[in-house]
């Protein structure tokens, strides 16, 4: 199964939908069925608002909510979450981690090992 990440800036400064749903589209062509996204910024909202449209037409894909330290809106918001994501992941491994270096060791992780 294969999988696509998109996460951004938290500010665009240019109107990219069109682009995202191109490369989604793409994705989806070459097998991609689970898409993740950081749901922290604009880019980010972007993306999953991509993701969820082409959900329409490929009720199959999934997408993930990956946040890299725990937020109390997922607790207060929780329908909004359930919602919009098929599920939301916190790392284990960044569990014992300052929220302030979080999204760096997350970012390192992904690319680094």
């Amino acid at each position: 199964m294969k999988a696509c990440c998109g996460f951004g800036h938290r500010n665009i400064f240019e109107n990219i939908s069109s682009k995202l749903d191109n490369v989604i589209e793409e994705a989806i062509a070459q097998g991609c069925e689970i898409f993740y996204t950081g749901a922290m910024g604009e880019f980010d909202s972007l993306f999953w608002s991509a993701v969820r449209s082409a959900k329409k037409a490929y009720p199959n894909i999934k997408l993930i909510c990956v946040k890299p330290y725990f937020i109390n809106d997922i607790n207060t918001k929780g329908e909004y979450y359930a919602a919009l994501y098929n599920d939301i992941i916190i790392p284990d491994e960044l569990a014992d981690i300052h929220p302030k270096v979080a999204i760096k060791a997350l970012f390192y992780r992904a690319v680094f090992l």
